[in-house]
């Protein structure tokens, strides 16, 4: 840090953030560290781990394609070199990596390929699909609550970090159903460009609107809260993308979370076509565009303001835009 080439930050506990503005990550084999940074679709280069385990977890997760072991300072240049040029591809492959083992399936590959065993696993369907079912809930509850906890970034999970380095990205505003079909607000959105973000309700009961001004949604879920988090991940990824299409013919290329997001959320959304997950910072329509943090996503939440108040919310942000800044995300 003396030198000027760097910050030493000391303890944090939002690493998902700090990640959110690596672009790679060079760490000494600790499995925790590398999985976080994995899922946050950064490339990982290991150096210098610390003896026994650490060296063992650098080869291991070397071998599987996971990161890039540099074991010397010449190794160390060539692996960031590699990793900053191309660093969505190799996140890319990397979290598909991550994400496709399942547990159990490794387990009843090895127990059928083991010939001095028990044979093939012959146990009845029913009870091999909720054997597989619980472990991988089991699985997946630990692993959301701890280092999956940090979703991946750019196309395959969660996204913190905004398109433009030098300014705020906002996605759009937050809007309800009442605003949504108000005539002037629709008119707003559209002559602007725009994103309307909002759950699956607001944007069934306003079809007619978005398909008439041929408006740009974002989705921010179902609007429910439900007690299981992997009941929730797939009603507000799964669930709300499919109604939204279904009532309105317009496909959602984000979920907005507006909540918290953990590893549910990551798994549901692969098997979506959606483009992936976005956490944005929450606004209110009073915040002062100008002020807000550069290469950060945010949101404006417009939602307890009346449809005239909304229509000038909307278009103070097109004003902001227009005078560069902030950034819009497309």
């Amino acid at each position: 840090q003396r030198l000027g080439i760097g910050s030493v930050l000391g303890w944090v506990d939002r690493m998902d953030e700090v990640m959110a503005g690596c672009d790679v990550v060079v760490e000494n084999a600790g499995g925790l560290t590398c999985m976080e940074a994995l899922i946050a679709g950064l490339p990982v280069v290991t150096y210098a781990p610390i003896p026994g385990h650490g060296e063992h977890n650098a080869e291991m997760m070397a071998a599987a394609g996971l990161v890039r072991y540099a074991r010397d300072p010449s190794e160390l240049r060539n692996a960031l070199r590699l990793a900053v040029s191309s660093p969505l591809a190799s996140a890319k492959t990397s979290n598909f990596r991550c994400a496709t083992l399942d547990a159990a399936d490794q387990v009843r590959t090895l127990a059928e390929r083991n010939p001095s065993g028990h044979g093939k696993v012959t146990a009845p369907r029913g009870l091999r699909r909720s054997g597989r079912t619980s472990a991988i809930l089991a699985a997946t509850y630990l692993t959301a609550t701890s280092a999956f906890g940090v979703a991946s970034a750019r196309g395959l999970g969660v996204d913190r970090t905004g398109t433009d380095r030098q300014r705020p990205t906002i996605i759009g505003v937050r809007l309800n159903t009442q605003q949504l079909n108000f005539g002037p607000v629709a008119r707003a959105l559209a002559a602007r460009g725009i994103t309307a973000v909002v759950d699956d309700r607001a944007a069934c009961s306003s079809a007619g609107t978005v398909t008439a001004y041929g408006l740009t949604l974002a989705s921010s879920g179902d609007g429910r809260n439900h007690r299981f988090a992997w009941r929730q991940a797939e009603a507000d990824i799964s669930s709300a993308s499919h109604d939204i299409v279904a009532c309105t013919g317009k496909h959602t290329r984000w979920f907005v979370a507006l909540r918290g997001v953990n590893a549910f959320d990551w798994m549901v959304e692969r098997d979506t076509p959606l483009d992936g997950i976005l956490a944005p910072h929450v606004i209110g329509p009073d915040a002062s565009l100008g002020t807000l943090a550069p290469h950060r996503l945010y949101v404006i939440d417009a939602t307890s303001l009346s449809p005239p108040e909304a229509q000038a919310t909307i278009e103070n942000l097109a004003t902001a835009h227009t005078a560069k800044l902030v950034t819009l995300l497309r």
